[in-house]
């Protein structure tokens, strides 16, 4: 009997490791170089007059990614700030993360109409996103906020 206790006891451990380890391939393992993407990037936020919200259309080819509106644009201030919040924090990945396709692109939009730059992001695992073939994890509060973002766009359901 004993045995039979300590043979289950180990093969939950071993499952809740496993299960723990990886959510569906989407977050890397691999190490953060301890820079946050602001101090890398050097992006003029204040030149941003609203951000489209796109989604990853369903089928996709190994080449090419196509997007679709997935809400309304984002115009606040508040908004704005938000995002530069919780881009400007993301700490760095060193090397090239493996991870399947991003979910949604936000992308900046200048007064004149020009794309400024745009964020694919993951909204799996701990929340990644690539900005100029940078790839980062945001912070908890980063994740929450680009959530939030993508909620206020009508783009994720409740």
């Amino acid at each position: 009997m004993r045995r039979k206790t300590i043979m289950v006891i180990l093969t939950i451990v071993v499952l809740l490791s496993v299960i723990g380890c990886k959510s569906k391939g989407e977050q890397s393992t691999d190490t953060h170089s301890g820079v946050q993407l602001g101090e890398q990037l050097k992006l003029n936020f204040a030149l941003i007059r609203e951000i489209k919200v796109e989604e990853r259309e369903p089928s996709q080819t190994v080449s090419k990614i196509t997007w679709r509106t997935a809400g309304k644009s984002l115009k606040s201030k508040e908004q704005i700030e938000s995002f530069e919040q919780a881009v400007r924090t993301a700490d760095i990945m060193s090397g090239q993360p493996r991870a399947i396709f991003p979910n949604f692109k936000l992308t900046a939009i200048s007064s004149d109409g020009k794309e400024l730059f745009a964020v694919s992001f993951w909204t799996g695992g701990m929340g990644m996103i690539e900005i100029n073939d940078t790839y980062c994890t945001l912070t908890e509060d980063g994740k929450n906020k680009v959530m939030m973002l993508l909620k206020d766009a009508e783009a994720l359901s409740s």
